[in-house]
């Protein structure tokens, strides 16, 4: 295959993509993963691995304080640069693998920023990556603003900056009760932080169950973090010693800082979407059906809000059968019919009446040659 021709090309060398790009190479495609930035996306480096360890050493000091554990201590107490420091090494760690696995699958790893020219071409600073078989947008997101209000990373400031930062704050406001809400104001409150939290919604985690946002805050008024719901952010000034936050209804709140956690976006904007023909909706978001097709013929997108409006045609359950399956030089993974191409499972033999079944599936996603 000519330099710079792959069967797959994958946008975004985080979960979502790398994860992907390792099972196209199983399943004996030539792959290419683009990043600008570390492998290994939000999760490992500004998310779920990094937060993790922060409440690990969190929790553990807040437990040591309690007393019916039996521990005593003259004086109890702990450093926060070193608990940055073990996040730091935490995430290193496993960020080293990444690139690990990409060598043992045989993938190559193209740094830079990549966009699409079309739905088979891969631009990464003047460079072109062609894809023949299929194309994989998975570009990620970014921490979503209040309207009008755009972080400066000091007084203002959003979960990266909060995750990533080397020291606490002396008092913070915290707006967005959802899961990243939450978790900062018991990390926060956890080390005798000052924790104001506010949530537009009537109730703390308003995309959870009735029942458990009613638990947390049960939990939260037993720990004394202080919360407020049904309350939409008016404004926010600056002032001396931080920030003075009104809203249309109630009493203003100050703080050192301001966190925003009102969730993330997608990092859509810039891809060359529209210039591949890949419908994006509402928020940034774009439009795939039940096996991650986008609008775009061969373009596909993992993506957690399914559109029907975006489906390509279906297909006939002969010609649907994808064509890259004939490339397979191992045994066929064990997967439900429905799943996509590049679903992740380990692979082991499968049996005739099981083949039988997998050949009469109905509605495979088809990859243009």
């Amino acid at each position: 295959m000519p330099a710079g021709e792959y069967d797959v090309v994958v946008l975004g060398g985080g979960m979502g993509g790398y994860v992907a790009a390792i099972r196209a190479s199983q399943l004996g495609l030539k792959t290419a993963v683009v990043e600008a930035a570390k492998l290994g996306g939000t999760c490992l480096h500004v998310g779920c691995i990094p937060t993790k360890a922060l409440l690990e050493s969190s929790g553990l000091f807040h437990k040591a304080g309690r007393e019916e554990f039996g521990l005593t201590a003259d004086k109890l107490g702990f450093d926060f640069g070193r608990i940055a420091s073990r996040r730091d090494k935490v995430v290193d760690q496993l960020w080293r693998g990444v690139p690990g696995l990409m060598r043992k699958n045989r993938i190559d790893v193209v740094e830079g920023r990549g966009s699409l020219a079309d739905a088979r071409t891969v631009q990464v600073d003047g460079r072109q990556l062609k894809a023949r078989r299929g194309l994989i947008v998975a570009t990620g997101s970014r921490p979503r603003p209040l309207p009008g209000l755009d972080f400066d990373g000091e007084r203002i400031i959003n979960s990266d900056h909060a995750t990533l930062a080397k020291a606490l704050p002396k008092s913070v406001v915290i707006v967005g009760a959802g899961a990243i809400g939450v978790e900062f104001a018991t990390l926060y409150r956890q080390l005798g932080v000052p924790v104001q939290l506010v949530e537009a919604l009537d109730r703390l985690v308003p995309l959870e169950d009735p029942d458990v946002s009613g638990e947390v805050a049960k939990q939260f008024k037993a720990a004394g973090i202080q919360f407020r719901t049904s309350a939409r952010v008016k404004a926010v000034e600056e002032t001396k010693d931080g920030v003075h936050v009104a809203f249309e209804e109630g009493e203003p709140l100050e703080a050192e800082k301001l966190l925003v956690a009102i969730g993330r976006e997608p990092l859509s904007k810039d891809a060359g979407l529209e210039a591949a023909g890949v419908n994006v909706g509402k928020g940034g978001f774009v439009g795939v059906d039940e096996w991650m097709r986008t609008s775009a013929q061969g373009v596909w997108a993992p993506t957690p809000r399914p559109t029907r409006a975006s489906w390509p045609p279906r297909t006939s359950p002969v010609s649907a059968r994808p064509r890259w399956s004939r490339t397979w030089s191992r045994a066929r993974p064990t997967r439900s019919p429905r799943s996509p191409p590049w679903a992740s499972r380990s692979p082991r033999p499968a049996s005739r009446d099981a083949r039988s079944r997998w050949a009469s599936s109905p509605s495979w996603p088809t990859v243009a040659p």
